[in-house]
């Protein structure tokens, strides 16, 4: 149940661990450690399944699969399934996931040639196999076409069946094997990683893309969840239509889910997900919220988003589904964008807790203090440029009112005016990244929408959270009720 409380938003490939990328490893715990002396009750998280398009965790090749490269290798070490000589070294300030991906799964692949499948992990395979069977021989079959996207595979290999997986035989066994050795591994390190955090009396925020990626595991294994034509091609794409920031809108290249389809059969493949992260998050946001009332369909032959119109979404039907199989997981609900009434009133029937964003509070969409309790407030989200960025970016009118308006004297002081004026807001949740509690500028953001290089690359650097601003927070979550003891 979600109370007055605060949180940091941390991606785990952020976690300064040694060898390019963060892991599960011991650097997840000293971040945990840090929230617990913070008065933090929440981490949240980026999507944790395995990128797909331009590196994105929002294009994941699994809805359900965790990404490879998170696994500790250290634990790996422990088991005696690696050397210590080979553990990658090294310090970086930005992944480079070309080179990581690399490295690691061949690191994995070694691992995988020592190790002898036990009763757990037979027993794993067997407990997850409504997801992993799919995944594995989808990931299989993917390396044996290069990581070509699945338009270009051949037409008999595109959808997942026992004809498929009997054609390519012995070609496929070892590797599919290998896939789910590594999401054991991957469960194996989240399990842990989350009963620490929970006696530590840390929360894990999950995020859910509400599209999945073109080319996963997940249109391969699942067609019939999916608008696809007769070659398993998305007939209709996401996206949004042309706006003040786009002339010809936004072309997301999502395959649109086929909710009639599944409203027949009681929405069973979102009610799996949904049972699934609530195995491993104690809440999550789902992105795009908007699009369960209202979704932008696109004509997949369309070069941009012009020729889209909306369309109703499951509304309330697939809520009360989600709803039957969440237990106890709180759910955040990203309703950024101009709403439509139908959002509003989904959301106020869902009871989930909407977002607001700081950085949008300035201009015509209203002050702070029009924020809503039944909110989660954040300073800047993955898709913002910083707090520092963004505020070094304003006009000198907006700028003097932003200060004026938090009570910062001068601008040396505006992190911690700005910092103090979040937590002191109604929000039930004061969510802040990592990125702004260290007050850094541009070059540390995650993203910039309408990109495709450069993104999701920042790593924190080691020992960068320190005690004195754990004690700063530590107070501000006192002074503001938003302490965790």
């Amino acid at each position: 149940m979600i109370t007055r409380s605060s949180g940091v938003l941390m991606p785990v490939s952020a976690l300064p661990t040694s060898g390019g990328i963060g892991t599960l490893g011991i650097e997840a715990f000293r971040f945990a450690d840090w929230l617990k002396k913070s008065g933090q009750r929440y981490w949240q998280v980026l999507p944790i399944g395995p990128q797909g398009k331009a590196d994105s965790p929002y294009q994941p090749l699994s809805a359900f699969a965790g990404c490879e490269l998170y696994i500790d290798l250290e634990r790996l070490f422990k088991d005696g399934l690696l050397f210590e000589y080979e553990l990658p070294q090294g310090e970086s300030r930005y992944v480079n996931y070309a080179a990581v991906r690399r490295e690691r799964m061949n690191l994995l692949r070694l691992a995988f040639s020592r190790f002898s499948p036990d009763e757990k992990f037979t027993e794993f395979c067997k407990d997850n196999a409504s997801w992993l069977d799919g995944y594995a021989n989808f990931a299989a079959i993917r390396r044996q076409y290069n990581g070509a996207p699945l338009a270009k595979w051949k037409t008999q290999d595109r959808v997942y069946s026992p004809s498929v997986i009997e054609r390519w035989g012995d070609k496929i066994k070892e590797d599919a094997d290998f896939y789910k050795f590594c999401q054991y591994r991957f469960m194996t390190d989240w399990d842990i990683f989350h009963k620490y955090c929970a006696n530590s009396g840390v929360q894990i925020v999950g995020d859910l893309p509400i599209y999945v990626s073109p080319d996963g595991a997940d249109v391969w294994s699942y067609p019939e969840q999916f608008q696809l034509d007769a070659d398993y091609k998305p007939s209709n794409i996401a996206g949004v239509p042309p706006d003040a920031f786009s002339e010809t809108g936004q072309r997301w290249e999502n395959p649109l889910y086929d909710w009639e389809r599944m409203a027949d059969s009681d929405f069973s493949w979102w009610k799996m997900r949904i049972y699934e992260a609530a195995k491993m998050f104690d809440a999550v946001r789902i992105d795009h919220f908007i699009g369960f009332a209202r979704y932008y369909s696109i004509p997949a032959d369309s070069e941009t988003a012009i020729n889209g119109r909306w369309r109703r979404g499951p509304g309330r039907k697939l809520i009360d589904a989600i709803n039957s199989v969440r237990g106890d997981m709180d759910i955040i609900a990203e309703n950024l964008g101009v709403l439509h009434p139908s959002v509003c009133r989904l959301l106020d029937y869902t009871g989930y807790h909407g977002m607001n964003v700081m950085e949008f509070a300035f201009g015509d969409e209203g002050q702070p203090f029009t924020f809503s309790k039944n909110s989660v407030v954040y300073g800047a989200t993955h898709d913002n440029d910083t707090l520092l960025g963004w505020f070094n970016s304003l006009d000198e009118q907006t700028a003097d009112f932003v200060s004026d308006y938090i009570g910062a004297k001068s601008k040396s002081g505006v992190r911690d005016a700005l910092l103090r004026t979040i937590y002191a807001l109604p929000c039930d949740i004061a969510v802040l990244q990592t990125q702004d509690l260290l007050w850094l500028g541009s070059s540390a953001r995650m993203n910039t929408p309408g990109t495709t290089v450069g993104n999701w690359r920042w790593r924190m650097s080691k020992d960068s959270l320190t005690d004195s601003l754990a004690e700063k927070l530590n107070k501000y979550s006192k002074l503001y009720g938003r302490w965790e003891k």
